[in-house]
């Protein structure tokens, strides 16, 4: 019994499979980008980045809304949060600042008024990574969290 060896079916088996690796490495290379595309539609509340020595940034807060903030690092770690209560209060205001990842927090911070219903409070922030500032007036909370660029 002799075996016939057919040199041009081989060869197309073998472009066959080149198209199919090609194809499969294709289709995984789209679902790839998709995936990464749809990350910012899965992430529901992104995280604010705050980067030292830029521009103010306003922060989202979760708990009663009632205030809005904005806060703005100087290049070494020094901060003004500014916060804004949609209706003027005379309950005692505190904010406090804490590192949840490393347990680290400052003090309460001094707030004082700048007007109408808007606060200010300084501090000064040790270390990149992420934050939370939590105000407190009354029996009423917010916290709001953001990230700490390095500085």
């Amino acid at each position: 019994m002799s075996v016939r060896y057919t040199r041009g079916a081989d060869t197309m088996s073998r472009t066959a499979r080149i198209r199919l690796l090609a194809a499969t490495a294709f289709v995984a290379f789209l679902v790839l980008v998709g995936l990464l595309l749809s990350i910012p539609f899965l992430v529901s509340d992104p995280v604010v980045v705050v980067r030292p020595g830029s521009a103010p940034a306003l922060l989202s807060g979760e708990g009663f809304p009632v205030a809005a903030a904005q806060i703005q690092v100087g290049a070494r770690g020094e901060f003004m949060l500014y916060l804004t209560f949609e209706q003027a209060t005379d309950d005692a205001l505190r904010v406090a600042v804490r590192m949840p990842g490393h347990g680290m927090a400052t003090p309460s911070l001094e707030v004082r008024a700048i007007g109408g219903s808007r606060f200010q409070a300084v501090g000064q922030l040790t270390m990149p990574g992420r934050w939370e500032i939590e105000v407190e007036f009354g029996e009423l909370g917010q916290s709001f969290d953001f990230i700490l660029a390095e500085f």
